[in-house]
């Protein structure tokens, strides 16, 4: 609230003395109505939304001069609208984004046309993303992400005058692979030629090409277990724990989350996507989505756990119509993304003097199956508690448990070192 009241204040010192006053008038103010509504829903402050009142209030009587429609309106003619009615005083790109974002949404402007992807290309992007939806089963995140790839990939070609597959070559291939790596750096190479590679297939079988494109992708190795798990020390979880500062609202909602990665083994994205509805108070349960299948799993809900939540919702937790159980704290509340997340993990891990970690919430699973793992649970076990599909996914663990690799490690040739 804080920040949303500043963000008012600034803006309103900069505007002019208030020649709109009342209601909105013409055939789209309920279209105006209904943004600052939202704004008041998603907890902006009030001299904020008064703010984005008087910003937007001529531009109904703006367009009708210039003879412009609505359904014309766009980023370009926003911005010239700021320019000509508000000259030298800098209205705010933010707001002019978000009124954007909600008049599309509700339908009364069209998205905006993706350039460069037009007719057939545009057509066989959406035919992928159905084909991988409907067909094969996959995650709507999955889809997204080679979706992404799919759309650069035509895009790039496209610009170069290479609109139909049938022109498409492999030297193209390469080409867009190595400008893509060196733009969004290697560590993104296997997802990458994953994503091209299907996307690719898809595109022979839908159009009939006798040139197999996909084997044009480079392959990028990948060892399976090659890497340890980023863990934390034997106290380190209740050492981040008790750095938390409970005494306020942001410090009980990063317990609650904290908590929920350390003692459950959540993933980031399950943390975001946590509902008030999966909260089962009366059982003691928790009911957890699978990131990628989207399956429920019921997790017991253990006293420290449900009392940490129970703490935050009733005491930090800010008022607003947003279902997730975690929410921004200032304007616009709604749920908190997995970055967000990432970025509360790692600021507890700073606070706690763990400067070089660096998986988020991800660390605090890997730490509680590495101590299940010394406490001598077994491998099936920790697979059943970290809710892992693929057994041979836990066998990493076996890598960080010092105790049992000494006790079948060979003696070193000609004597210990």
């Amino acid at each position: 609230m804080g920040g949303a009241g500043k963000q008012g204040r600034r803006m309103d010192s900069e505007l002019p003395p208030d020649r709109f006053r009342g209601p909105f008038v013409g055939p789209r103010a309920t279209l105006l109505e209904d943004y600052l509504a939202e704004l008041a829903a998603l907890g902006y402050a009030a001299s904020t939304i008064e703010c984005h009142r008087r910003w937007l209030a001529p531009l109904e009587a703006w367009l009708a001069q210039r003879g412009d429609a609505w359904s014309e309106l766009d980023e370009r003619r926003l911005a010239e609208f700021a320019q000509e009615q508000w000259p030298g005083l800098g209205m705010p790109p933010s707001i002019l984004a978000r009124f954007l974002t909600v008049a599309r949404a509700r339908g009364h402007l069209r998205a905006p046309a993706v350039p460069a992807v037009r007719g057939s290309c545009a057509t066989l992007l959406v035919a992928f993303g159905r084909c991988l939806l409907q067909e094969r089963g996959y995650a709507a995140s999955t889809v997204q992400a080679y979706q992404r790839v799919a759309h650069a990939f035509v895009t790039a070609l496209a610009c170069r005058g290479n609109r139909r597959p049938q022109r498409w070559r492999p030297r193209h291939v390469l080409a867009f692979v190595h400008r893509y790596l060196r733009v969004h750096g290697r560590a993104n190479a296997h997802a990458l030629t994953t994503a091209l590679r299907c996307f690719l297939r898809f595109v022979q079988a839908h159009e009939g090409l006798r040139r197999d494109l996909a084997a044009a992708v480079p392959r990028v190795p990948v060892w399976s277990l090659a890497r340890l798990p980023a863990t934390l020390p034997a106290d380190g979880i209740a050492t981040v724990l008790a750095h938390c500062d409970r005494t306020t609202a942001l410090g009980q909602r990063d317990y609650a989350l904290l908590l929920l990665a350390a003692r459950l083994g959540l993933r980031s994205s399950e943390i975001c996507r946590l509902r008030l509805d999966d909260i089962d108070w009366v059982e003691g349960a928790l009911s957890v989505r699978a990131s990628k299948s989207g399956q429920a799993a019921i997790l017991p809900l253990s006293a420290e756990v449900g009392r940490a939540l129970a703490e935050y919702l009733q005491r930090a937790r800010p008022p607003c119509q947003c279902r997730e159980v975690f929410v921004r704290w200032r304007a616009p509340r709604v749920g908190l993304h997995r970055q967000a997340i990432y970025a509360r993990t790692q600021a507890a891990f700073v606070r706690a003097g763990f400067t070089g970690v660096r998986q988020g919430a991800h660390t605090l699973r890997h730490t509680l199956a590495s101590d299940l793992l010394r406490q001598g649970a077994t491998l099936d076990e920790i697979a059943e508690i970290l809710r892992h599909r693929d057994p041979s996914t836990t066998a990493i663990y076996a890598k960080v448990d010092a105790t049992a690799l000494r006790a079948v490690a060979l003696p070193w040739p000609g004597g210990a070192r």
